[in-house]
């Protein structure tokens, strides 16, 4: 079992990579002014499900 649990940890890694940077990115636009509240829980609700 242990090989099995590695194989999907390591095919999850670059998807949670991807959501990360995009949090950061949209964090960045929303604490630069450049992204309403509104669109920010919008935006990360749809990464979160």
């Amino acid at each position: 079992m242990p090989h099995a649990r590695v194989a999907e940890e390591n095919r999850r890694a670059p998807r949670d990579r991807e959501i990360a940077d995009e949090q950061r990115k949209l964090l960045g636009a929303y604490w630069a002014n450049a992204l309403p509240p509104e669109l920010l829980k919008e935006k990360q609700d749809r990464i979160s499900s």
